[in-house]
């Protein structure tokens, strides 16, 4: 009796442990946000796509205008940016904002991605 419940102690405090160690919802969200801000590009959506072997992460793919190839992942994007985005429309992000610029119909439109994060 006595080793079962040093044992069930043990379960409880190695669980509760893990429990309290493991990031929330909202620093998941808050680390989406500060990977976005922290990104920089100028240029024009190659392919949009839903990434099935990734848990259907909503996917945008840029080129941009060095050639090189950025990878915008949306998946905590609680604006549904994800829906606004075509493939060939040109995309412009500044490092240290929370939003980027799409081109509809020759004119520059702001999108603001709110990934949920809570300060």
């Amino acid at each position: 009796m006595k080793k079962s419940v040093i044992c069930l102690v043990l379960v409880i405090l190695f669980l509760g442990y893990f429990v309290y160690k493991l990031p929330s919802y909202n620093d998941v969200n808050c680390s989406y946000l500060k990977e976005f801000k922290n990104s920089n590009f100028d240029g024009f959506v190659v392919e949009k796509y839903i990434d099935s072997t990734q848990h259907s992460f909503p996917i945008i793919k840029i080129m941009n205008k060095d050639n090189s190839m950025v990878e915008l992942n949306l998946i905590r994007d609680s604006s549904n940016s994800f829906f606004n985005f075509n493939v060939g429309d040109t995309v412009i992000k500044k490092s240290g904002e929370k939003g980027l610029y799409i081109k509809k119909n020759g004119v520059f439109v702001e999108k603001i991605i709110d990934f949920g994060c809570k300060p």
